[in-house]
């Protein structure tokens, strides 16, 4: 019997190397400010940039910018400040549809509507319960990787053959099991402390 591990990467890193240290985050935006920003959202006005949008009841209707149609079946509904396409699934809030349209990161997406909306985004350093929290994510994520790392060396030792065996009947090559970073916990609960 053996288990396998996702690669930890997926539950977030810092693409500049931060991952696992106690540093100030570059662009920290407090989640006041994003609730700010959320609470003066106004999804139609943002949408229509984009869409042309015409009214049907409570809600606004437009051709989905997100795949090609030709009957409208992308929704606004300026009551929940959501939009959704009943064609392709894409949908979400104001921050979420200006990362899609413009393909920018979240604190990008999030710095464009407080400048919309006039809101200013303190840059300095968290401070007190927000920094904790920040050092517990960084500290949460450095262990993370060393768990991600200490499996994925197994399922690449002579620990993992069967595993590597199982996953090759099952179709999957060793380039994938690199590749998502695939790994192998032998039986036991102390290895990994040890």
């Amino acid at each position: 019997m053996f288990r396998m591990v996702l690669p930890s990467n997926a539950a977030g890193s810092f693409a500049d190397g931060t991952a696992g240290k106690a540093v100030t985050l570059k662009g920290h935006i407090p989640q006041d400010v994003i609730e700010e920003i959320r609470s003066r959202s106004n999804i139609v006005e943002l949408v229509s940039e984009y869409v042309t949008l015409k009214k049907a009841g409570k809600n606004y209707v437009g051709l989905c910018p997100f795949h090609q149609e030709k009957t409208p079946s992308f929704t606004v509904n300026p009551d929940k400040q959501i939009c959704y396409c009943f064609g392709c699934g894409e949908g979400g809030n104001e921050i979420s549809f200006l990362m899609k349209i413009q393909n920018i990161s979240f604190p990008e997406a999030v710095r464009k509507l407080a400048a919309r909306r006039g809101i200013v985004i303190p840059e300095e350093r968290p401070a007190g319960g927000e920094r904790r929290r920040d050092e517990e994510r960084a500290g949460l994520i450095k262990v993370n990787r060393l768990a991600q790392g200490f499996f994925e060396k197994n399922m690449m030792s002579g620990k993992g053959k069967h595993a590597r065996e199982y996953l090759a009947g099952r179709g999957i090559s060793d380039s994938v099991v690199k590749t998502f970073a695939l790994g192998y916990a032998p039986e036991g609960w102390r290895n990994l402390k040890e």
